[in-house]
């Protein structure tokens, strides 16, 4: 899973991850005054260098790359519902 912080996205962007080969679920959280995108992958960490060239000209504030949580999975399925 790959979470990347911005200040804020556009749908146009997010349309772009969901797209992304090897992309199972990208929900975007509001949080505070930023927007995190959780982007989860069945490539795991290989998807952080194609995410990165994706994200080329936006403004980012932080990429990570981590395992997902059972709060992650329970997202990712309520947000299909």
């Amino acid at each position: 899973m790959a979470a990347i912080r911005f200040p804020r996205v556009e749908e146009p962007l997010v349309s772009r991850l969901r797209e992304m080969e090897g992309v199972t679920s990208v929900v975007v959280e509001e949080q505070d005054e930023t927007q995190l995108v959780l982007v989860q992958s069945s490539l795991g960490a290989q998807l952080v260098q194609p995410l990165i060239g994706a994200l080329a000209g936006v403004t980012v504030r932080a990429v990570t790359a981590r395992e997902p949580t059972l709060e992650d999975a329970y997202v990712a399925l309520v947000g299909a519902a």
